[in-house]
């Protein structure tokens, strides 16, 4: 999980920086959207992890 959340800061530090720099606004949209696809997977690590951690807690309360 820490990869991941790595990989993505660096990713849009990288997609902020580019933004001053690249004129074209179709490729800014690009480099926002692929910013968002890495988001959107970072928040589903976290949510399949926390709905691991709550079916593992009910499992020990079941026992």
């Amino acid at each position: 999980m820490n990869a991941l959340q790595n990989i993505f800061k660096l990713l849009s530090k990288g997609f902020d920086l580019s933004g001053g720099a690249v004129k074209d606004d179709d490729l800014k949209v690009i480099l926002i959207g692929i910013s968002g696809i890495f988001a959107l997977a970072v928040g589903a690590v976290k949510v399949y992890r926390n709905y691991m951690s709550v079916k593992r807690i009910f499992k020990l309360r079941s026992k």
